[in-house]
């Protein structure tokens, strides 16, 4: 059996912080996480000047070894319109870093026990100390793992009930020797243009994505245009509850996208549109359509909590199954 103070699951920046803080105060913790350090994650690449002072980061330490650019304004504008240069100074107002080597070093300067690779699956109380997965007892245990956190969920949490999750779509890659003499960008000032209303597609896949490009286990609904769009790309769609949209995926040339166990409903113009594509194990608001894949079922009301005020979260005690996780 493991021992520890404190166990936290969850290595990113605020359990490995958080970690930090209390091995410095003398305390024995233990930090979990299911990935492997260090691990891909594209969300979040900047940081203020406020987060290093309060993380105490030694930057031209962190420098060393580590991407760290300077940013110093913004030039943000519309697409196909006028431009504006935000320049704050020769003071930078952020600094952009690389989630896998930023969340790395933070978890090595924790200086405290790791168990990476280990998914969270179970907890009980039993003697004033809680038990994880069979094999760690805990003091106490912190959740620190994000939106959709383990422990929460474990300990009766509705997450993603209530509160609204802002998604988005990012890439990172590094630029060969022609993509950098003919980059255009300022590397201190960011460059961010907007849509003229911010309507269209949730989601957009347009850059031959393959299938290891994977959306799932969100709602897109009461889009403008559709729910998902995908163009010369072929990525995996799963548990994905698109509902009351005009089209529901819109699949245009070339596209041979994985569409799996989601659940359409009332998008009136189509629920998969586009020739020789369909999806498979899906509940299909339209019966023409749920002919053209595998296993799929028409008409099945979803049962959701509260449709007419746009809640559409599956009205059952546990929702659906979260496979990274192994709970429902």
């Amino acid at each position: 059996m493991i021992t520890c103070d404190v166990l936290v699951v969850g290595g990113g920046p605020a359990g490995s912080s958080l970690a930090w803080g209390l091995r410095k105060s003398g305390l024995d913790v233990v930090i979990m996480d299911k990935q492997v350090f260090p691990r891909n994650k594209t969300c979040a690449g900047w940081i203020t000047p406020t987060v290093i002072e309060t993380l105490q980061l030694d930057l031209a330490h962190y420098a060393r070894q580590h991407t760290l650019q300077p940013v110093r304004g913004f030039r943000i504008g519309q697409i196909g319109g006028n431009v504006i240069d935000l320049n704050y100074g020769a003071r930078p107002v952020s600094y952009g870093i690389r989630r896998c080597e930023f969340d790395h070093y933070l978890l090595q300067r924790s200086n405290t026990r790791l168990l990476t690779g280990e998914p969270f699956r179970n907890i009980q109380r039993k003697d004033n100390h809680w038990i994880i997965n069979d094999k760690i007892q805990a003091s106490l245990i912190v959740g620190a793992g994000g939106h959709f956190c383990p422990v929460a969920r474990h300990l009766g949490a509705r997450l993603g009930r209530v509160e609204t999750a802002v998604a988005a779509k990012e890439i990172e890659f590094r630029l060969d020797t022609a993509q950098m003499a003919a980059c255009t960008v300022d590397p201190e000032l960011p460059e961010l243009y907007f849509c003229p209303d911010l309507k269209g597609y949730a989601f957009a896949f347009n850059r031959q994505e393959q299938r290891d490009s994977v959306l799932r286990n969100m709602i897109v609904a009461d889009c403008e245009v559709g729910g998902v769009f995908i163009l010369v790309a072929s990525p995996t769609i799963q548990n994905l509850t698109i509902v009351n949209n005009p089209v529901g995926i819109n699949c245009e040339e070339n596209t041979n996208p994985d569409i799996k166990n989601c659940i359409f409903w009332d998008n009136w113009d189509g629920d998969v549109v586009g020739l020789d594509v369909a999806a498979d194990y899906s509940v299909l608001s339209s019966e023409d359509e749920s002919t053209e894949g595998t296993g799929n079922i028409y008409p099945q009301n979803p049962l959701f909590v509260d449709p007419l005020n746009g809640d559409y979260h599956l009205r059952s005690q546990y929702g659906r199954y979260w496979p990274e996780h192994g709970v429902w």
